[in-house]
């Protein structure tokens, strides 16, 4: 029996007589199927096998088709989350980028707090000194 690694397999010389096989095989089925009457038993089981096998392939056919139609959805549906995704990633840059810059502000607002402290507590202990008479 024939197969696809089979044929990949053969020389060139093999594959040409294979397909003079084939082809002499299908001139074959022709001249007999031209020959036979309509109503002869091996042309009607030859078209009644023929169009099995086409409508087994349309078939398949249309089982790919929707299977690739459900693909295409599914890749459709991962973009859109891709793209919500990278949405969402920008947002919280933006988020991490706020925070940061409020911790920056907070920092500094400690520092001039403490600054202020520092300062109201020297006042005190002059007026303490003043009212005191040092």
């Amino acid at each position: 029996m024939l197969t696809n690694e089979s044929i990949r397999a053969m020389d060139p010389t093999e594959k040409e007589a294979l397909l003079e096989r084939v082809l002499k095989s299908v001139t074959e089925i022709d001249r007999l199927i031209q020959q036979g009457s309509p109503s002869s038993p091996v042309v009607r089981e030859a078209k009644s096998m023929a169009e099995d096998l086409l409508r087994q392939f349309q078939d398949k056919l249309k089982a790919k088709e929707q299977e690739a139609i459900a693909y295409k959805r599914e890749i459709t549906t991962l973009k859109q989350k891709i793209d919500e995704m990278g949405a969402i990633k920008l947002t919280v840059k933006k988020l991490e980028d706020e925070v940061a810059g409020l911790r920056q502000k907070n920092q500094q607002m400690v520092k001039e707090r403490d600054e202020a402290v520092a300062e109201v507590n020297k006042i005190h202990e002059l007026w303490r000194r003043f009212t005191s008479g040092e």
